[in-house]
C-alpha cells in the first residue's frame, strides 16, 4: 500500500506556507487537501526502505513517476531529500532534487 503524505485537488488549502508548518504539518484530510509534515515523514522513512510514488495529471493525461529507496532525513538535516531510481512515464524532472535541503 501507498501513505499519501500530500494531496492537492482544489487548492481550497494555501500551500504558501514557512517552515514550522511544512515540519508540523497542515490542511484538511476530509476535503483531501493536506501536508503530512516533515517530521513525521523523516521518523516514518527512518524505520524501513521506502518508494515514492507521484501522480499527477497534466492535458487531461494522467502520469507517474517512482522512486526507490525515498527518505527524508531529520531537522537537523534540514529535511533532506534522499530518492534512488527513477522509473515512470513522465519525465524525470524530480532527480534533481535528491540530496537537496527542504525549503520554503
Amino acid at each position: 500500500g501507498w501513505i499519501i503524505f500530500q494531496r492537492r485537488i482544489n487548492g481550497k488549502v494555501d500551500f504558501y506556507r514557512g517552515w514550522k508548518e511544512y515540519r508540523d504539518g497542515f490542511g484538511d484530510y476530509t476535503i483531501g487537501e493536506f501536508y503530512l509534515g516533515n517530521e513525521y515523514i523523516s521518523k516514518l522513512t527512518s524505520t524501513r526502505n521506502f518508494d515514492l510514488r507521484i501522480d499527477f495529471k497534466f492535458n487531461h493525461k494522467t502520469y507517474f513517476v517512482e522512486f526507490s529507496d525515498f527518505r527524508i532525513l531529520n531537522e537537523t538535516n534540514n529535511y533532506q531529500l534522499k530518492i534512488g531510481k527513477y522509473k515512470g512515464n513522465a519525465s524525470d524532472d524530480f532527480s534533481y532534487h535528491n540530496n537537496m535541503q527542504f525549503s520554503t
